[in-house]
């Protein structure tokens, strides 16, 4: 997967990890946050790594240490990109750093750890962010020992067969894919209040409702799920995530609900899945990033061009967070969520961060499909979907 989100990097840069840690109020500057990291990079593996050698040769060293930028967020409302150029800043793989720490001062006080994806995935990076703001309280942190499983070595261990390769049929929940540069742009939206069970369910529901009728059975819903789960002792920052390819449009056309998709979500994770995917993709280790950066941009290109992708949408649910690890000195997060990385092949990645006073959606998609309010108009109406007063009155 790591050479899967490599190439990603080279069609769509920064094709990065991004949590955001957000505060109505507070001072950022009453903690050292070069020290913190520091501290933090010294006691965890992986956040240090760069790309070495080629092919299947091919290593992580962590040699190259995570940086702190601090910049203004006077301008930046937190609810899209506009006002954050910082945001599109590179961590390049093959040179570092692939981990940086954004200190962004404003009106609501941010700190944003962004992790280059080929290194980190979500659950590394929220483990990264933890292990940061207990060194910025100035807690001992134990040293993590190194570990160097990979994915396909997990999922290897777990008795599943390769998923079978998707087919590129599914519709976009968006409509038509107008002309537009090949670049992404993300929105996020709030909800307040406990949205009810069954949230991922009821978002995959809600999207596959979105698809033409004519296509709708078509719609397939991507759903990342963290192989951890599987090894309880296991502590690692490194990509340990699969895919559950859940056939939503297949279920809602035969009447099914929201139930129904957690039905099938249910049994997918008893019979894990997840690792299925991870295990397809071990021959791309011997193909050059450059032939499949290439063959990525042909793919995006027609995927565009056509109006159908290998899925509908990606939808990665992070959880509930307890925010209390993640203050220090002069700041506390009262809200946090995840960036989707974008990528113009991708018609919809959405991300679903839990925590105490509600949840938090941020969705990204490409221009061609997310233009004219078209994205606002969907994360709008996501939300109204996980109203707590609109939760699936069915759920048991």
């Amino acid at each position: 997967m790591e050479r899967v989100w490599l190439t990603a990097s080279r069609i769509a840069p920064p094709f990065v990890n991004q949590m955001v840690l957000e505060a109505d109020h507070g001072d950022l500057s009453a903690i050292d946050w070069e020290a913190a990291l520091a501290r933090t990079h010294e006691t965890t593996p992986g956040m240090g790594l760069v790309l070495r050698g080629g092919l299947g040769w091919s290593t992580w060293s962590d040699t190259v240490a995570p940086r702190v930028r601090r910049v203004s967020g006077e301008s930046w409302r937190g609810t899209d990109g506009g006002g954050a150029p910082f945001l599109a800043g590179l961590l390049e793989p093959s040179r570092g750093p692939t981990v940086e720490v954004v200190v962004c001062e404003g009106p609501s006080p941010r700190v944003v750890l962004r992790t280059a994806h080929a290194t980190m995935d979500g659950r590394g990076t929220s483990l990264v962010a933890q292990r940061l703001f207990a060194a910025a309280r100035g807690e001992p942190l134990e040293p993590l020992p190194p570990e160097t499983v990979t994915d396909a070595e997990l999922a290897q261990t777990l008795g599943v067969l390769p998923s079978p390769e998707p087919s590129i049929d599914c519709p976009a929940v968006f409509g038509e894919v107008r002309a537009a540069p090949p670049l992404t742009r993300w929105v996020r939206r709030d909800v307040t209040g406990a949205p009810g069970r069954n949230v991922l369910a009821r978002l995959a529901h809600a999207l596959t409702l979105r698809v033409p009728e004519s296509t709708r059975s078509a719609a397939r819903i991507d759903v990342p799920v963290d192989m951890r789960r599987h090894r309880a002792e296991l502590v690692s920052t490194a990509n340990l995530t699969g895919l559950i390819r859940l056939p939503a449009g297949a279920i809602v056309a035969d009447g099914g609900g929201a139930l129904e998709l957690q039905g099938a979500l249910d049994s997918a994770l008893s019979a894990r899945e997840e690792a299925g995917f991870p295990l397809s993709l071990r021959s791309v280790r011997w193909l050059p990033l450059a032939l499949m950066a290439w063959g990525g941009r042909r793919a995006a290109s027609q995927a565009l061009l056509r109006g159908r992708f290998s899925t509908t949408a990606t939808v990665s649910n992070l959880g509930r967070m307890d925010l209390a690890p993640f203050q220090a000195p002069g700041f506390a997060a009262q809200r946090a969520f995840f960036i989707p990385p974008g990528s113009p092949g991708l018609p919809l990645f959405l991300t679903v961060t839990g925590y105490a006073g509600g949840l938090t959606l941020c969705g990204t998609a490409p221009l061609g499909l997310a233009d004219g309010g078209r994205l606002e108009e969907l994360m709008d109406h996501l939300v109204t979907v996980l109203r707590p007063d609109a939760a699936d009155r069915s759920a048991p």
